[in-house]
């Protein structure tokens, strides 16, 4: 699996703000909910597929800063390979 990520950890949040703020317009209105009440609605799931938007949701309320060095290493390391094998054919 390969992790995506920028040059700095931004919220979901903020990224919706940078693209409103790019675009002159809000896209929609957002809610926010307590983690704790995410937590809740988690320990009364009954489906897996409720699990599965549970978990989803709160993943993105916690956050996940991606160091994104490796990635970027290897993209460059395949580029290279990739520039090295059109150079000698």
């Amino acid at each position: 699996m390969t992790e995506l990520g920028g040059p700095e950890a931004l919220s979901p949040v903020e990224i919706v703000r940078i693209f409103e703020e790019v675009a002159g317009r809000p896209f929609f209105e957002m809610q926010f909910v307590p983690e704790e009440a995410l937590q809740a609605r988690k320990a009364g799931t009954t489906n897996p597929v409720e699990l599965t938007f549970t978990d989803l949701t709160l993943t993105v309320a916690q956050g996940d800063a991606i160091d994104i060095s490796k990635t970027l290493k290897s993209f460059r390391y395949a580029r290279a390979q990739s520039a090295n094998t059109r150079k000698w054919s």
